[in-house]
C-alpha cells in the first residue's frame, strides 16, 4: 500500500489540485494534536478516548489518501473498542512512522504551484 494516493484526494476535491494541496496541509497541521490526544488517551488507559481520537485521525487520512495511515488508525481504533489497551503504544509508533513517509510523500505539494 502506497503511502499516499493523490488520486484519492484529487476525487474528493472534484479534481481541484489547489484545494487538494489546501487539504493535505491541513491534514498536516492537525495529525500533531490527534496524535496527541491518542497518546494521552493511552498513558490514561481511556480506550473510549482512544478510540475516538483514532476515528478522527481515520476519517482526515481517509480524506486525503494517506492510507497506510487510514489503515493503522483503523487497527488503534478497534484496540480502543475492544480495550485492548497493550496494543496501543505499538499501533502509535507505527503510526508516527506512517505520519513521516507521509510527510516525505508529499513535501513536493508544499508551497508548489500546481499545474
Amino acid at each position: 500500500m502506497e503511502a499516499f494516493d493523490y488520486n484519492k484526494v484529487l476525487a474528493a476535491t472534484d479534481g481541484d489540485k489547489e484545494l487538494a494541496v489546501e487539504i493535505i496541509g491541513i491534514f498536516q497541521d492537525q495529525v500533531p494534536v490527534i496524535l496527541t490526544e491518542i497518546d494521552r488517551a493511552i498513558q490514561a488507559g481511556d480506550a473510549r478516548q482512544l478510540q475516538q481520537a483514532a476515528h478522527t485521525l481515520k476519517g482526515a487520512s481517509g480524506n486525503v489518501g494517506a492510507m497506510v495511515i487510514y489503515g493503522l488508525a483503523l487497527s488503534l481504533e478497534t484496540v480502543g473498542k475492544n480495550n485492548e489497551m497493550q496494543k496501543a503504544a505499538e499501533l502509535l509508533e507505527k503510526i508516527s512512522e506512517a505520519v513521516k513517509t507521509f510527510e516525505q510523500a508529499t513535501v513536493h505539494l508544499k508551497g508548489a504551484s500546481v499545474e
